[in-house]
């Protein structure tokens, strides 16, 4: 079973994974194609598409554990959700592009 915060936090990394690795795991995340699926379209073992996979998710997880910018970008959806809750639509948005821009 796919686990989604694996799923999020790769869409977040995405750009860091390249070549082979990238195709896998998109097919894998995106498209939510099974990893038997994947190895058929690009003639692969499934063990292969297992190691494509881990690699990459290493790889991710490892650079959010030194930069933290997946549960600081998620910390701040979760404040413009409270302040949108709390505030007008023009207020929260203003919010929203000051800190999109800054």
């Amino acid at each position: 079973m796919k686990d989604i915060t694996e799923g999020l936090l790769y869409e977040f990394y995405a750009g860091v994974i390249s070549g082979r690795a990238a195709e896998v795991m998109s097919a894998y995340y995106l498209e939510d194609l099974s990893q038997s699926e994947i190895a058929a379209n690009l003639s692969i073992t499934k063990q292969g598409v297992k190691d494509y996979i881990d690699r990459s998710l290493n790889k991710i997880r490892k650079i959010e554990a030194a930069t933290g910018a997946y549960a600081r970008y998620r910390r701040t959806v979760e404040f413009l959700a409270e302040i949108k809750k709390g505030t007008d639509g023009e207020t929260a948005d203003k919010i929203e592009r000051f800190l999109i821009e800054n």
